[in-house]
């Protein structure tokens, strides 16, 4: 398969569906394109793939849906750093360096608060009940009108923050290469190190896994604190997400698209010709979305994607194995048949003499009782 990107590296300027110039839907499955018209510095996706978000180095967000028509376009200050999108779609966040947060639901804005610093890193539950927040060193947990829950102050810079779907955990990625898991009130309940700055984290909805990228390596750990894997990329991770239901891992290097399923199997690897900021993935891994650092976004259906060889081979001997399986269970049936035949023969014929005595014993005692 060549490059994922091929089409969006064309410097497109609108969005890609239908277009007569040739590159409206190429086989690698990009359903659309758009030109963000400056550097991207933050993208998500909602979990059904009906919503995505970005935000530009000039200090634009935007929110499209599903068939890359913009619904939002809107200036804050300065660039922003962080996106979110509830799962449903129906609240946006956003942190930008201008020091503010701004929260949107059904595309009307709800909340702006400036909360003293640059904002590095958001993230916004189920609901839009919660709001976890990265200023630096400082991390903190909003309700949906601004109110402070807790905040706390750290040694290094956080990089990144992720909250499950009703915001009884998040992670958080620090720049002294830690992973760390909080609980709702600010407590940690661990900390794992790993080897360079932590680029990103992402936890899944019920937050039982936990993606983290740090210098070369993508790592997925469960809420136990146990490291299910960690694979090394050709170049440093520049972003990871976690699907949903924890099922697909998402990373990207400066010019590679790297899809993991839970276990760690490489699912998908693919060079890009543009240089990549930001990956997101739905909750079923059924759509990715890809972000160039020139500001370039595309959607994907990897359902159309193809996949390397040694996935096809390890689904051909799951298939073979299941065949083998369902012919032995059908020779064990028909082996079972003549042996059940033989039984019901024997006991026919065991019952047919006896019953045939026993009615000859009872005439004879009649006749003789009452003849």
């Amino acid at each position: 398969m060549n490059a994922l990107l091929l089409l969006v590296v064309m410097a497109a300027t609108t969005v890609m569906t239908g277009m007569d110039d040739g590159y409206a839907v190429p086989e690698q499955g990009i359903l659309w394109s758009y030109d963000l018209g400056d550097n991207l510095y933050a993208l998500d996706i909602s979990d059904d793939g009906e919503y995505m978000a970005a935000g530009t180095r000039d200090g634009w967000l935007y929110l499209l849906n599903k068939d890359g028509k913009v619904l939002i376009s809107y200036k804050v200050g300065r660039m922003i750093k962080g996106v979110s999108i509830s799962p449903d779609g129906r609240y946006l966040l956003a942190g930008a360096l201008d020091e503010k947060i701004y929260l949107f639901k059904d595309a009307g804005r709800i909340l702006e608060k400036n909360l003293g610093a640059g904002i590095s890193s958001v993230d916004v539950s189920e609901d839009g009940s919660y709001l976890a927040v990265a200023t630096g060193d400082k991390l903190s947990l909003l309700v949906q009108k601004g109110d402070v829950l807790w905040s706390g102050s750290f040694k290094s810079h956080i990089y990144s923050v992720s909250i499950d779907h009703d915001g009884e955990f998040f992670v958080a990625g620090f720049g002294d290469s830690n992973v760390t898991l909080f609980d709702q009130d600010g407590d940690i309940v661990w900390s794992y190190p790993v080897e360079g700055n932590v680029k990103e984290v992402s936890i899944s909805e019920e937050g039982g896994f936990i993606a983290a990228g740090a210098g070369q390596t993508v790592y997925l750990i469960d809420r136990d604190k146990n490291v299910l894997w960690q694979n090394a990329l050709e170049d440093k991770v520049k972003s990871v997400r976690v699907s949903g239901n924890g099922d697909f891992i998402i990373a990207a290097s400066k010019n590679s698209i790297y899809l993991f399923d839970r276990f760690g199997h490489l699912l998908l690897k693919e060079p890009v010709l543009d240089e990549l900021e930001k990956v997101a993935i739905t909750s079923d891994g059924g759509y990715i979305l890809v972000g160039t650092w020139d500001g370039i976004i595309g959607l994907y259906n990897t359902s159309m994607l193809e996949k390397p060889v040694t996935v096809i081979e390890e689904e051909q001997m799951k298939n073979e194995s299941l065949q083998n399986e369902s012919s032995k269970i059908e020779e064990l049936q028909i082996e079972e048949e003549p042996v059940d035949a033989q039984e019901k023969e024997t006991n026919r014929g065991i019952c047919g003499p006896t019953l045939i005595v026993f009615i000859s014993m009872l005439a004879l005692f009649f006749t003789r009782r009452y003849f």
